[in-house]
């Protein structure tokens, strides 16, 4: 979810993310392999998300559940 907007994610690969001090769910990169968010260990890289969304490093990304 972002500004309460549901957001289905379509593709993704997991990354290696060795920082452990980050909260899941905030936006570590945006480039053009896609949208880095830290997820628990690691961190996830969205490649296909609908609606498209436009993200910046720092953003925060929640669950709905």
């Amino acid at each position: 979810m972002f500004n309460e907007q549901e957001i289905k994610v379509w593709r993704a690969e997991v990354t290696a993310e060795p920082r452990n001090n980050l909260e899941p769910g905030k936006v570590l990169a945006v480039d053009q392999a896609g949208v880095t968010v830290k997820a628990g260990m690691d961190a996830v890289r969205l490649l296909a998300t609908d609606p498209a969304i436009t993200l910046w490093p720092g953003n925060y990304l929640l669950s709905n559940k």
